[in-house]
């Protein structure tokens, strides 16, 4: 996720202990010096941010292999940002079931051409970092226009 701040983060990761057993690991990386509002200097970077366990010796194996743990955080966004995206287009899949049923008054033609555009979202390019939401073929009560 792109994150901005006054200060640049220190080193290439942080972790940030939440319990005595677990904690949220960020890694950083394209940090980036930028001109904020009013003149301003800030700074810019990438932030991926993960849950683990924590260990004593956590900081150490980040430390050691912090590519290996950048890359795992990346996956876990990533995985954790699709699985909202699918729980956002089913719900919008649920709204629209009654435009479906043999005797509703709808334009069934319509309606399943939104409907399987919804269920082509993570087909998309770029999924799940951009979506490009189908248009709603009804008003807000859920009738059709």
């Amino acid at each position: 996720m792109l994150t901005t701040g006054d200060a640049a983060p220190v080193g290439t990761f942080e972790i940030r202990k939440s319990t005595e057993k677990t904690s949220c690991v960020a890694l950083f990386e394209n940090v980036r010096e930028m001109e904020m509002q009013e003149g301003r200097k800030g700074w810019q970077w990438d932030e991926y941010t993960m849950p683990v366990t924590y260990r004593e010796e956590l900081e150490d194996c980040i430390r050691n292999d912090t590519a290996s743990w950048l890359s795992a955080a990346k996956e876990y966004e990533k995985k954790t940002l699709a699985t909202q995206i699918r729980e956002k287009r089913n719900e919008l899949l649920a709204k629209c079931d009654f435009a479906v049923l043999q005797d509703a008054p709808t334009d069934k033609e319509v309606w399943s051409a939104y409907r399987q555009a919804l269920r082509d979202v993570p087909e998309q390019p770029g999924f799940p970092y951009t979506i490009e939401w189908p248009k709603w073929p009804g008003n807000a009560e859920g009738k059709e226009k």
